[in-house]
């Protein structure tokens, strides 16, 4: 018992050691130690005496006079003795290293470079060995090493033999101690001006063009010769000489200049044809019309109540039924991956237990427990180690609230998939759509639980992810949860799909407040009567003295009447207001068609205030930006959903921490619900294009459509008014006035209009529409402004014949057709 002790307060004294001495504090205390050896070397050697060594010569000094004491004199006595001048050289290659480890130099295979430096210091010492010392300090020249070595070569070589041997070693043990190469300098001071490939004289030659040069012929020149490749070095002094290479062969053949003479039989003689007259451009572009999409039948507000009363939801049994799990082979696998995480940490010095493993549709999440005295982040340290280990794409480490182990989600090699039917028919979900507002199912989380949220507690909900990875399954999946779960009385939809495929089965659904907008430009409309009815909604809560939707449905009809009343209003208000949802399938070509339009604040001012009023947005992404998710957007929409997506950054954009972009695609996601700003994954369910198809069917055959929305506020795209405001048709009063400021600022947009005119955005926009339709301006071009394609010679020609949008007075006839 007492060894153990021991050991342990061993093991907490070395790992406090080797915490405190880490790399950066290690390199900078021997850069630091190595320049006060050499400094110390300089003084010692500046102020040598050789009375300072009893013994060296008589009589001693009875008090040192070198600057480094005893000490000082003692080891330069003893360089001189063994090394002679070589203790010059020496001492400058230790202030090199001293040098290049203080400014975080990388020594590429130091061992080479060390056995360099000590034969280049003997090579020295031993050109030095034949010559003796005059000045009395050093007993030889070159030392008792270089005389040694000296005299070892002179014996068997000769004078002239040894000196070329010597000379030979010097270099070599040069070209090992550094990177520098002598071929270069030698082919540079050979050929300052030409390439490697020039003669150094003979006579001139007209150039010839060069023949295509492949990849590895390229290589092979780059490569240099076989000197030059025998001797190349990785580091960066071999690759500085390298790209000097490169650079002057790159200026030689900017110099070369080739002469041309073209085939006079191939140039067509005759004069010149005449350049043809530029075509006359009218004042309107001609307007790429977009064929008109099948009429969808409707029904009166009498038919649709009078059948709403009969609407049933569409039963479970119509989906498909979920596969059943192979358990016998999880079971197995878990044991092997269980086994795997223990022998890994092992490895790490750290004493692991796996007390539970838990199998999900995804990953299998494996509770660990860690020693007391081991920190989280240095287990996470073993993160790549593990996946490697364990044959798996990445693994994520998480902690659970209540538990004081740490969860290991480990991806199976076999993943199950999530039926949509198989969550439904939990009791999850049957409990979650009688308390819940808009109960939607997610799929299941890395525990095997159904995840199921409700959209009127988030308020609003943000999707991002990269192309392929799920989300139009997703997509599906959430609006099935709704569509099977609330009946077009609790629950009113409004689709925007600009990619026009993603959303065309739902074109008919009775649960739709107006068509599927296919036009980002139309769905400006959309948002505005969103607006609108946001601020209509909370009137009557103001006037019956309610602070929510769902208290305003609580009210009695007496009562409400009552209130209203009181409060001056019209007491045949609707008496049951119903939830809005609002899906937008791509955000980003909604917010860059309609940039001119403002629609990003509009969203913002809807998710912002729109919760009370029971209006809910769904923004889905696959392009999650900074321009696009902007902070006014994402502080009021705290419910993230990632699908991954392809960098770090986009992940932290859309759930603003990092994850999603090691997830493993195929509805394989990471959720950020309000309160909880951990992130817990989920395997998305699954329901086929069949399944959706029985499900609309079933829908279409009970009901019509009912459109509070008017299809024809988007036949101008985007130019519908708000209530109150007018037609497109009906020219606004403002018009003139807007055309001779756009003509005197020479800007032609919403924006600039609102600003300089004090307007509203509605009716900025209906104006410049109207201006694009009568010929004034062209359309729209993303975030850049419209251009002007009126004159102020025209315009005052039309203002002079009192026709404004230059139409003959056909205008509103043409718009109304």
């Amino acid at each position: 018992m007492a060894g153990k002790t021991l050991s342990t307060r061993d093991t907490l004294s070395m790992h406090s050691v080797r915490k405190l001495l880490n790399k950066e504090l290690v390199q900078e205390c021997a850069a630091l130690s190595l320049l006060l050896v050499v400094a110390f070397m300089i003084l010692a050697i500046v102020s040598y005496d050789p009375a300072d060594i009893a013994g060296a010569v008589w009589p001693v000094n009875d008090e040192p006079h070198n600057l480094g004491g005893r000490i000082g004199a003692l080891v330069v006595h003893y360089a001189y003795t063994f090394l002679g001048v070589g203790t010059y050289l020496l001492v400058g290659v230790l202030g090199v290293y001293a040098t290049l480890i203080f400014f975080r130099r990388k020594a590429a295979d130091w061992p080479v470079r060390l056995i360099g430096t000590v034969m280049l210091v003997a090579t020295f010492s031993a050109m030095f060995g034949d010559s003796y010392a005059d000045s009395g300090i050093m007993p030889s020249r070159g030392g008792v090493i270089g005389t040694t070595i000296f005299g070892l070569l002179m014996a068997n070589f000769g004078m002239t033999g040894a000196f070329l041997v010597l000379a030979f070693t010097m270099l070599l043990s040069f070209l090992l101690a550094t990177d520098i190469l002598f071929y270069p300098i030698i082919r540079d001071l050979l050929h300052p001006l030409g390439s490697d490939d020039e003669a150094i004289s003979g006579p001139l030659t007209p150039p010839q063009i060069p023949d295509p040069i492949m990849p590895h012929e390229l290589e092979q020149q780059q490569g240099g010769n076989w000197l030059t490749r025998l001797l190349k070095r990785q580091g960066p002094p071999a690759d500085a000489e390298e790209a000097d290479d490169g650079d002057d062969s790159d200026e030689d053949e900017d110099e070369l200049t080739i002469d041309f003479e073209p085939d006079l039989a191939l140039i067509p003689g005759g004069e010149p044809a005449p350049a043809p007259e530029p075509q006359q451009v009218g004042a309107r572009r001609p307007v790429v019309e977009k064929p008109a999409p099948a009429p969808i039948e409707t029904a009166s507000g009498e038919e649709w109540e009078a059948a709403l009363a009969s609407y049933r939801l569409p039963e479970v049994a119509m989906l498909n039924a979920g596969k059943k799990r192979d358990t016998n082979r999880a079971k197995a696998e878990m044991t092997r991956c269980a086994e795997i995480i223990r022998a890994t940490f092992a490895h790490f010095k750290m004493d692991v237990r796996v007390v539970d493993s838990i199998p999900g549709p995804t990953v299998t999440t494996y509770e660990m427990e860690i020693p007391p005295d081991v920190m989280l982040n240095k287990v996470e340290r073993v993160k790549d180690n593990l996946a490697l280990n364990l044959r798996v794409h990445g693994v994520r480490f998480v902690t659970q609230t209540g538990k004081s182990t740490v969860g290991i989600e480990v991806p199976n090699h076999t993943r199950d998939m999530v039926s949509f039917r198989e969550i439904l028919e939990t009791a999850e979900f049957e409990a979650a759509s009688k308390k819940m507002d808009l109960p939607m199912a997610f799929g299941k989380d890395a525990l095997g639980v159904p995840v199921i949220r409700d959209l009127a507690a988030m308020p609003h909900l943000l999707v991002g992810g990269a192309t392929g990875q799920g989300k139009s399954v997703f997509e599906n999946v959430l609006l099935a949860s709704l569509l099977m779960s609330r009946s077009p009385r609790d629950l009113r939809m409004v689709m925007v799909d600009p990619k026009q495929v993603e959303f065309a089965p739902y074109r008919d659904v009775p649960h739709l407040l107006a068509p599927v907008i296919d036009d980002s430009r139309r769905a400006v409309s959309v948002f505005e009567w969103l607006a609108e009815e946001m601020e209509r909604r909370y009137t009557l809560f103001k006037h019956t003295g309610v602070r929510k939707m769902s208290e305003y449905n609580e009210l009695s009809n007496r009562e409400r009447r009552k209130r209203l009343e009181d409060a001056g209003a019209d007491p045949e208000s609707e008496s049951h207001l119903p939830s809005i949802v609002a899906i937008v399938d791509e955000l980003a070509d909604l917010i860059l068609v309609a940039s001119d339009t403002k629609i990003d604040e509009l969203i913002a001012r809807i998710a912002a205030k729109a919760r009370a009023a029971g209006i809910h947005l769904i923004l889905v992404t696959q392009s999650p930006r900074a321009d696009v998710l902007n902070g006014l957007i994402k502080s009021n929409i705290p419910a993230r959903v990632s699908l991954r997506v392809n960098t770090g950054s986009e992940s932290r954009i859309v759930l603003d921490q990092t994850g999603a972009e090691d997830l493993m695609g195929k509805g394989d996601l990471l959720m950020v619900m309000p309160g909880d700003p951990r992130a817990v994954r989920v395997q998305s369910a699954f329901i086929a294009d069949d399944e959706m198809n029985r499900v609309l069917d079933t829908l279409r055959s009970q009901l019509k459509p009912n459109y509070l929305i008017d299809p024809a506020r988007f036949a101008g795209g985007g130019d519908g008014a708000a209530a109150g405001g007018g037609s497109v048709g009906d020219l606004d009063p403002d018009f003139a006035a807007a055309v001779d400021q756009i003509l005197a600022a020479g800007r032609g947009s919403a924006s600039f209009l609102r600003t300089a005119m004090g307007l509203g955005h509605t009716r900025a926009t209906r104006i410049i529409i109207q201006m694009e339709r009568a010929g004034m301006l062209g359309p729209a071009r993303g975030s850049k402004e419209r251009e002007i394609l009126i004159s102020f010679e025209e315009w005052e020609a039309r203002k002079a014949a009192g026709d404004l949008t230059g139409q003959g007075g056909v205008y509103d006839s043409m718009v109304a057709a």
